[in-house]
């Protein structure tokens, strides 16, 4: 889990909500980053 920061993918585990990973790949998404 080094690579948090630079390809954060969300895990069951995580409660906060992470940026837009890269499959959705927009930057006009909902998540907003």
């Amino acid at each position: 889990s080094a690579s948090k920061s630079r390809s954060y993918v969300p895990t069951f585990g995580d409660q906060r909500k992470p940026p837009a990973p890269p499959i959705f790949g927009d930057r006009n998404n909902r998540f907003g980053q």
